[in-house]
Order: structure tokens, then C-alpha cells, then sequence
């Protein structure tokens, strides 16, 4: 590194420090695994856990819908890729599936998800949406997120403290969904 003329430029051997900002005009930044970009100088809120931004993934999954009880898997027509990012401990989804089958499953409808869901007391809840798009019986529901599952519920809106069964899922017919979730790491 060239330092004659670089003023605000420090560099040792473990560090470099550049006081009035850095530009990178090609190429990336790796940061080494376990590590991330502090913001520890920013003021913390009180009951801050970390100040260290360590993670961000975008990707597609495959999505995978089972019966609840029973665990069996409900045939999708391949119309079943999800899209998701990954932000810190925050992972948003979003994505549609279209079922294929008829078999007579009548257990809680369950969506694979692709990180598992914190463990953490009060990191669960309803934190999105669904719509089964049904042949006259169209249905509209809370994602609910149980604790330290890899999987989603549907909750039912309105009064009902049902969760959305496998059969309110048609054959030929498509679910939309669109949530966020927290995971552990």
C-alpha cells in the first residue's frame, strides 16, 4: 500500500485505518467466517445483544408441504420454489406452491421453510400471509411461526383458533404465501 500523500491513512501490521472513508471501485469485500462489520460505535439501545452484522444469503428452496398428523407429503405440480433472503438473524420468504394430488389428508397444512425457527420465547407469532386461491372457498390466513421448527403453520384469521388443514388446500389449485421468520443464527 502506498501511504506517501494518504492522509488519514494508518497501517499496521494487524490493521488498516482510513479516516475519511474507503471506495472500493472493483471486486468485493470477503469478511472471514465468524466475523462481520461492527457498528459498535453507534450509540446501543438498552437490551442490545449484538452490534455485529455477520450474515446475508439470498436464495430459492424448494418448498415442501406435509400433513401435520399424519406427516405425509402432499404431491406438488413443480410449481413450488420459494425465494428468500437471509438478513442477519431475519429471513423473509415468499413464494407459491400448486398442489398436485387428492389425497385425503385433513391434518394441520405445514410449508417447509429453508432455516429453523428460533427457540427463543416471544420470537414466534404470526408474521405473515397466505392464500389458498380455493375453487369458490377461497381462504386467507396468518403465518404462524411455532419455536425451533423447520416448518410453518396457517393460522385462520377472523374468530376461528383453527389452523389451516391439508384439505382446504385444492387439488390443481395454488397457495400464495409471504412471511418473515428469526432464526438462532
Amino acid at each position: 500500500i502506498r501511504t506517501s500523500g494518504a492522509e488519514g491513512l494508518t497501517l499496521s501490521s494487524t490493521a488498516l485505518t482510513v479516516a475519511n472513508g474507503l471506495t472500493l471501485t472493483d471486486g468485493d469485500v470477503t469478511v472471514a467466517s465468524g466475523h462481520g462489520i461492527s457498528f459498535a460505535a453507534d450509540s446501543s439501545a438498552s437490551g442490545m445483544a449484538s452490534e455485529l452484522f455477520h450474515d446475508y444469503e439470498e436464495g430459492t428452496y424448494t418448498g415442501v408441504v406435509t400433513d401435520g398428523g399424519s406427516g405425509g407429503t402432499v404431491t406438488l405440480n413443480g410449481d413450488n420454489t420459494f425465494h428468500y433472503n437471509k438478513i442477519g438473524r431475519i429471513v423473509y420468504v415468499m413464494g407459491n406452491a400448486n398442489r398436485n394430488d387428492s389425497t385425503g389428508y385433513t391434518n394441520n397444512l405445514q410449508l417447509s421453510i429453508p432455516f429453523t425457527t428460533s427457540n427463543s420465547t416471544n420470537m414466534n407469532g404470526p408474521n405473515g400471509g397466505v392464500w389458498l386461491d380455493g375453487t369458490g372457498t377461497d381462504k386467507v390466513a396468518l403465518v404462524y411461526i411455532p419455536r425451533n421448527q423447520n416448518y410453518v403453520l396457517f393460522k385462520e384469521s377472523g374468530d376461528s383458533s383453527d389452523y389451516v388443514s391439508t384439505d382446504n388446500f385444492q387439488t390443481s389449485r395454488p397457495f400464495y404465501a409471504s412471511f418473515w421468520y428469526y432464526t438462532d443464527t
